[in-house]
């Protein structure tokens, strides 16, 4: 494992994180590395050799980090999915869905039910008889068709803590 994404309700409970996850690793060799956190606090506590180096930070935007695949945004707290372009130049093969739906990764299932309604489409077309590369021309085409193009906007869906903060 290298990396790690956890989640408390106070800074002294980040602090304590942050402290016990640091003698843990250390028995075992490792070092805590790459710690970020929305609160200043917290952030303080750590030492600057092992803070977040390599944040994704564009003018405009919150600062990013990307762990376990997923990015996430320490300001905002959220996590968005991120996924391959996607182009719709080619043909519609099943080989061509299989491609694009391995390009969600998505490790703490987030967006399970979007993939999932992706796999029924590919279980439909091994049922109907497809091969991986022919040209899907029947009605799930369309239902393809839309499952693409709700692809596009999936990185625009962002997943964060809905609880009221204090």
């Amino acid at each position: 494992m290298d990396d790690s994404v956890d989640s408390v309700e106070t800074v002294q409970e980040g602090i304590q994180l942050y402290k016990e996850l640091d003698s843990l690793w250390g028995t075992a060799g490792m070092q805590a590395r790459k710690w970020i956190s929305k609160s200043p606090e917290v952030v303080a506590a750590t030492p600057e050799a092992d803070r977040a180096t390599e944040l994704q930070i564009t003018e405009g935007q919150e600062p990013v980090v990307k762990t376990l695949g997923i990015a996430w945004n320490s300001t905002e707290d959220t996590f968005t999915i991120s996924t391959a372009r996607v182009t719709t130049e080619v043909q519609l093969t099943k080989r061509d869905v299989l491609r694009k739906v391995a390009t969600i990764f998505d490790p703490l299932g987030f967006v399970s039910p979007f993939v999932f309604k992706a796999k029924i489409l590919l279980q439909e077309l091994w049922s109907r008889g497809y091969d991986w590369d022919d040209v899907i021309h029947d009605e799930i085409a369309s239902r393809i068709g839309s499952w693409y193009e709700q692809l596009k906007s999936l990185g625009n869906v962002k997943v964060g803590n809905v609880k009221q903060r204090r």
